[in-house]
Parts: C-alpha cells; sequence; structure tokens
C-alpha cells in the first residue's frame, strides 16, 4: 500500500517542488564554497556534504552558518585548528554526491560529515535506490580516504517550517525523510569507521523568516559532539613526494592560472606583513611548478623562481601541516643546499601550504631568515592564517574568472 501510495504522490510532490523552487532561490544564503576556519595549530581538515541546513540558508556568510559553527566548536573541544571544506548544493542527491567525492581529494581530510537525504525526501526517491546510493558513497570514502579517516552521517532532517517554503506539503517531505532514514542502518553496515548520528531538533520554532546564526550554533555543537571524542591524532612522519598524484597536482596549478602572472599588491601586503610580524628577512608567496619554484609575490629579496630542486617549499606541499626547519645548518636536508652555503645564508623557514579548490597542495605561504630560530605554536597558527588569507584570494580569482 505504501509503495502504491508513495507512486502516487510522487508526480505530485515534484510538481510542488517547482512551484516552491522560486522561493526557494530567493531565501539568502552564502555564495561560493571557500568553507570556514578555526584558529589553532595541527588543523584538523573536515568536509562537509550535503544539502538542506548544509547550504546555510537564512544567512549570507558561511562564517556564520554550520561550516563555522562546526570550525569553531571542533577547535574548542580538540584543541586543534580546524579547516573545513564544502561540497554544498540546494539539490545534491546522494547519488549527485558520489560523483562529486570521486572528484575530491579524499586523502587529506580527517573527518567527513554527510548531511544527505532533504532534497531525496523532497524529490520522493525510491528508498532502496537511495540505500544503495548510500552504501556507494560510504565505499567510495572508506576507499579513498586516507586511513584514519572518520565518517560522519546524519539523519535525514525534518523539512524546515520557513513561510516561503510552506507551499511544499511539508508532512509529506518528513514522511518520507523519516523513510529514507530508517534505510540507513542498514547503509552504514560494514563500514567500521561510519558513525550514524541523529540529526539534531530545531532550536527554535524557526516559524520566522529566515533561520539565524544562532540555529546553526547549536546544531555543530550537538553535531560536534560525539565527534571529538573520535578524532585522533594521526601519524605525523612527513611522507615522500606522492608522484602518483603529482601529475592531478600540477594539472590543479595550471587551472588557477597564476604562474608567470604580474605581481599583485594583495599577495605583496601580505608578505610584508609576515616580515613585520615574524621580524624575518624575507617572506614570500611561492608555487610549486613542475620542475622549478615560482614566486607571486615576495619581500626582502628579488628573484622571481628557483629550481624545484634546491626549493624548501617542496617540502611543504608534501604535507598537510606546515612545515618548519629551525636551523638549516643542522638539517641534512638543507646543509648542502646552495640557499644555506651561498650569499643568502638560509638558516630559518617557515611555511604553510596553499591548496587548489581541488585540494591539491600547490604552494606555500613561507617566512625565511638568516639566523635560526625557534617558531612558537602561536607563530604557526598565525602563519596558517596568513596563508588562509593568500588561498582565500586564490580562490576568489578563480570563481571571478569562471563568470566572465
Amino acid at each position: 500500500m505504501s509503495k502504491i501510495l508513495d507512486a502516487f504522490v510522487r508526480p505530485f510532490m515534484r510538481l510542488a517542488y517547482l512551484t516552491a523552487a522560486t522561493a526557494w532561490y530567493n531565501i539568502p544564503r552564502p555564495t561560493g564554497s571557500t568553507g570556514a576556519h578555526a584558529s589553532g595549530s595541527d588543523p584538523l581538515r573536515v568536509l562537509l556534504i550535503g544539502c538542506g541546513p548544509a547550504v546555510g540558508f537564512g544567512v549570507l556568510s558561511h562564517d556564520l552558518a554550520l561550516p563555522g559553527g562546526i570550525a569553531r566548536q571542533l577547535s574548542a573541544d580538540t584543541g586543534r585548528g580546524v579547516d573545513v571544506d564544502l561540497i554544498v548544493d540546494v539539490e545534491l542527491t546522494a547519488r549527485e554526491a558520489y560523483f562529486r567525492l570521486d572528484e575530491t581529494m579524499l586523502s587529506r581530510y580527517d573527518a567527513v560529515i554527510v548531511m544527505l537525504g532533504l532534497f531525496d525526501a523532497m524529490s520522493m526517491a525510491p528508498a532502496a535506490q537511495w540505500r544503495t546510493d548510500m552504501s556507494a558513497l560510504l565505499t567510495l570514502l572508506e576507499y579513498e580516504g586516507s586511513p584514519h579517516l572518520r565518517t560522519f552521517v546524519l539523519m535525514v532532517p525534518a523539512m524546515p517550517k520557513i513561510r516561503s517554503l510552506l507551499l511544499l506539503p511539508g508532512w509529506i517531505t518528513d514522511r518520507h525523510g523519516r523513510t529514507l532514514s530508517a534505510e540507513l542502518p542498514q547503509a552504514c553496515e560494514g563500514h567500521p569507521r561510519t558513525s550514524l548520528l541523529p540529526f539534531p531538533p530545531s532550536p527554535t520554532a524557526e516559524r520566522s523568516r529566515f533561520r539565524g546564526p544562532q540555529s546553526y550554533r547549536a546544531w555543530a555543537r550537538a553535531i560536534v559532539a560525539p565527534m571529538a571524542a573520535e578524532l585522533t591524532r594521526p601519524d605525523e612522519t612527513a611522507p615522500p613526494v606522492d608522484w602518483a598524484q603529482e601529475e592531478e597536482r600540477i594539472r590543479a596549478l595550471v587551472r588557477l592560472q597564476i604562474l608567470d602572472t604580474a605581481a599583485d599588491d594583495r599577495y605583496t601586503r601580505v608578505t610584508e606583513l609576515a616580515q613585520s610580524m615574524f621580524g624575518t628577512a624575507a617572506a614570500a608567496v611561492t608555487f610549486i611548478d613542475r620542475d622549478r619554484q615560482w614566486f607571486k609575490a615576495r619581500s626582502g629579496f628579488e628573484l622571481s623562481e628557483t629550481p624545484r630542486c634546491v626549493a624548501f617549499c617542496d617540502y611543504t606541499i608534501r604535507d598537510d601541516n606546515g612545515f618548519v626547519v629551525p636551523d638549516a645548518t643542522l638539517d641534512e636536508r638543507f646543509t648542502a643546499n646552495p640557499f644555506v652555503t651561498d650569499e643568502h645564508h638560509v638558516r630559518f623557514y617557515a611555511g604553510y601550504p596553499i591548496v587548489s579548490p581541488e585540494g591539491q597542495r600547490v604552494g606555500s605561504f613561507c617566512v625565511y631568515d638568516t639566523r635560526p630560530r625557534e617558531f612558537s605554536e602561536g607563530e604557526s597558527v598565525m602563519l596558517r592564517n596568513l596563508a588562509l588569507l593568500v588561498q582565500n584570494e586564490l580562490w576568489a580569482d578563480r570563481q571571478k574568472a569562471a563568470v566572465q
């Protein structure tokens, strides 16, 4: 009887959605996909993939929406920095999410939060097919993610009771959402690093015109609470160059269209700020090409590029965490480096990777000095924040170029 009812209701629900679509897209929400960050050392990297609440309806910045709330709460609970990347869309289905994830460099993440099902419920997706799609998605995360990746799947949330969406018969959506949620335990079977979490109840009545930041903060607290204890610190040994991934990294660098472009005051100002803040001899924004290191911006020296084989930044892009050399004369990797032995007299180096929108480490924001020195945890946090500032500008430039 239920299948017959669903077959009758499904065309009606799709028509109702199309009728309400204009109102849906007129609700304020963040634009772009820059994600959110919380300051701190040894940052956790989180991928949020989903629709509905993951989109951020009612606010204009991801920092005020769920990504920002998750970043800040997870940082507070773990004492580490947090970077939250996004794959979010109003109409994201479980099947589409699979293909979006298949194009993502999953090995760089510590955790993935899956918040799918609301649009599938609105479009009356068949429950058995949805379970199959979700199971395939979790299998992809298991095989393409790192060994320490943890996945957190949220139950399907209730239809938001926002005035502009009341054209949709919410009770039908909620009923089918519960049907889809009932399929999740079976979809998660056989995935030991996957945890199934209830979706937190709405913190407010939500009958105001739009949802606000307080709702997202409350949701973030509830979602992060069971996550923090499960996220353990992986082995921090820096890996060698992954030559199997190198071609993908080079393609990501080419897509940015940054190599050999003119100097840009935005980036130069950040290097000057870093040189002043850290009291170092030099600072730079670098990009690692196939066989060279190219400087987009620099302060304290005049070189425009160097061979990759002598670049300290080539080590920085091998890992997601920052790379520090307190005294190059005592580090066997650099004792014979010409920048250590010649007139540059490089002794101290600290760099943090710059990442492309695809997740590839394409360059570094770094500082150099001619004297050995230690680099405190607070300084590491500041360096990371400056690298993220450069990275956000880089991503914004790519988005502007894409729409022109």
